[in-house]
């Protein structure tokens, strides 16, 4: 999935470019299978490698409040939205 930051800074002006592009990069490293989305299992291991709480129940709500686009995955501008 290609994902422009220039067209993203028009949706988000209080960011600049280089930290949209900074947070597309992090997310291109969470999204280990490389579909475009991340799901549970993505952000679980990412929670994990970080050291925040990897608790299935916690993250399975927090992708429910996020997710707007796909039941249960985050799409790249909701990641830069949150």
């Amino acid at each position: 999935m290609v994902v422009n930051a220039f067209t993203l800074q028009r949706k988000y002006p209080q960011l600049q470019v280089n930290d949209i592009n900074n947070l597309i990069d992090q997310f291109n490293e969470i999204d280990l299978d490389q579909d475009g989305y991340l799901d549970h299992n993505e952000i679980r291991k990412a929670c994990k490698d970080t050291g925040y709480s990897d608790n299935y129940d916690e993250i399975r709500a927090t992708l429910k409040d996020v997710s707007t686009n796909t039941v249960g995955k985050i799409d790249v501008e909701e990641f830069i939205e949150e």
